[in-house]
């Protein structure tokens, strides 16, 4: 389909008419009865090998171009770590470039696909995945089951709450519907404004002390901790600036244990032995290798403080000396709700409150260290979203702001063609079947993984020639009009636009995630002109990235120097 018009489809959908071919411009063009006559079995979706216990690992690098191959393995790249997991921004490209593929490929990735082979499906067509999201159901599947060392841990620690969210049905759908309620609705999200535009101009202060390429990293992990603590509880907990005498020093231990546990997924996930050893054997609960024993200590700190800070607003809100900024939190209308419908008992709310907590100092922080490195390499599109900014006469960043609407609109492109060009996650949504679907002329039974490649068809020079060039002007309404009725109109799909998947079980706190990263990276540019210290580094495809729970960048020295404060 996204390498030319010519080729829309799998091999039956080629053979089509051209009106079907292109069934991807419109959502109401789909032709579910031409598939049931022409879909071909799962055993002949287009397979790279796969082995069991291995998995697709032996062959992973065989899909790069020899030159590509070697200047990979020159860095250590290997079948581990090369694959869509590990090298994304390659592995995709390169996967769909070879001429058996289309637009589906089955994988075998051990300790997250199914079986002993680790079978999964990858999708590059959004409107043919938009078939496996419809048929969901009432209890949809999510990326979290795929968490083996996740689920291990809370059944470890007899965590039963967390493991129901990492499930389905009843008890799921209970937590889920909690949760969500003062996050998921665009003017619940807002409200918060105020308090997390207040955090990000206490965290900004410390940018200056921790711009080495040693520290930017977990400077940005703590001001995603600090702008949701002021959204979850009202809180300004201060640790971004290590300046600030008001931190706790509690909460910079839990930022780096928090950190230290999402770290050790991905490496967990890309050694099958880890899943075998502590998940899959009948010893898991006598024995355990180093790497997990590491994670689930990472994780004991982390509960502990979380569930400590719950318990600590609770007590405080049952004491009535909540102030006003505690009281227009999360945490607060999500107790009143849960005290008002008795749904969960205390104890409930708060392991999932907590689990909340640390899940946010993670993915919000690998979002905004893209951004922060497209607007530090691109000065041109800094500094207009710096005259975007000062038009605002030094308004504060805050609920007000994000109340109008088209608020800092080529900010907003800036952060949109920086998730085009560099996600944060490359595959953000992941589903299992519920029930058997046809996809892009397949037969994909009930039960198949079903992974979603939402960065290969926006960066496809068939489909946007001028790809590797930071636009952020391809965002604004009439270019997106230009579009429509063309081959690139498929990067204005809903399915591309945000690193938080979709569907019933998108993340929840993911309006608040997109504030979060909009007002810290807006408070910044403000302050500061920021710039990368080594020169070669002149575009997008020059920064290098490793794969955590997200896909970062690998930075050199940032340099932020002060702007004059006049101007501000």
């Amino acid at each position: 389909m996204l390498r030319s018009v010519a080729r829309i489809g799998t091999t039956i959908a080629r053979a089509r008419p051209a009106a079907f071919q292109a069934r991807w411009r419109s959502e109401a063009a789909i032709a579910d009865d031409v598939d049931d006559v022409f879909a071909l079995p799962f055993a002949e979706v287009p397979s790279m090998p796969i082995y069991p216990m291995v998995g697709s690992l032996m062959n992973i690098m065989d899909v790069y171009p020899p030159e590509k191959k070697k200047a990979l393995e020159d860095k250590g790249i290997n079948g581990v770590t090369g694959g869509f997991f590990g090298r994304p921004f390659d592995f995709l490209p390169a996967v769909w470039d070879l001429p058996q593929f289309d637009d589906i490929l089955k994988i075998g990735y051990v300790g997250m696909g199914k079986g002993i082979t680790g079978r999964m499906v990858i999708s590059r067509d959004p409107t043919e995945y938009m078939k496996v999201l419809r048929a969901e159901g009432r209890f949809p599947s999510g990326a979290i089951e795929t968490q083996w060392m996740m689920k291990e841990y809370h059944a470890r620690r007899n965590h039963q709450t967390s493991l129901d969210f990492w499930g389905r049905g009843e008890k799921w759908q209970t937590i889920r519907r909690l949760i969500q309620k003062d996050m998921l609705l665009p003017g619940a999200a807002k409200s918060y404004g105020d308090a997390v535009g207040e955090a990000a101009r206490l965290a900004s202060a410390g940018a200056p002390a921790c711009g080495g390429k040693d520290t930017i990293h977990s400077y940005i992990d703590r001001c995603s901790f600090d702008m949701f603590s002021a959204a979850f509880m009202g809180q300004l907990t201060r640790t971004a600036n290590p300046q600030d005498p008001a931190a706790n020093p509690k909460n910079v231990e839990f930022c780096q244990a928090a950190v230290g546990m999402l770290g050790l997924m991905f490496p967990l996930f890309n050694r099958p032995q880890e899943m075998i050893i502590n998940h899959a054997s009948g010893l898991k609960n006598v024995t355990t290798t180093d790497m997990f024993q590491e994670f689930m200590d990472n994780g004991d700190k982390c509960y502990g403080r979380a569930k400590e800070m719950v318990y600590e607003f609770k007590d405080k809100m049952d004491r009535g000396e909540l102030n006003e900024l505690e009281k227009a939190s999360y945490l607060y209308t999500t107790f009143q709700a849960n005290d008002a419908g008795a749904q969960m008992g205390l104890d409930e709310v708060v392991e999932m409150l907590a689990l909340m907590i640390i899940a946010a100092v993670d993915t919000t922080s690998g979002y905004t260290k893209w951004v922060l490195t497209s607007l530090a390499i691109n000065q041109d599109a800094q500094e207009k979203v710096y005259q975007e900014l000062l038009a605002l006469d030094g308004a504060p960043l805050s609920t007000e702001l994000v109340s109008q609407r088209n608020w800092l609109p080529y900010f907003q492109a800036v952060k949109r063609e920086t998730h085009r060009m560099c996600p944060a996650i490359a595959t953000s949504v992941i589903k299992e079947t519920a029930e058997p679907v046809i996809v892009s002329g397949y037969e994909i039974p009930k039960g198949e993984l079903v992974i979603f490649d939402g960065y290969s068809p926006q960066n496809d020079p068939a489909i946007i020639p001028d790809h590797a060039e930071f636009k952020p002007e391809r965002w604004f309404d009439e270019a997106v009009e230009a579009r429509k009725g063309t081959a690139a109109e498929v990067i204005d799909h809903p399915l591309m636009k945000g690193p938080f998947s979709a569907g019933a079980r998108q993340c929840p706190a993911s309006r608040v995630a997109n504030l979060e990263v909009s007002f810290m990276c807006a408070q910044l540019v403000r302050d500061y002109k920021i710039r990368l210290a080594d020169p070669s580094i002149k575009s997008m495809s020059d920064v290098d990235y490793r794969q955590e729970l997200t896909t970062i960048p690998i930075l050199p020295d940032v340099i932020f120097e002060p702007r004059d404060p006049v101007s501000n």
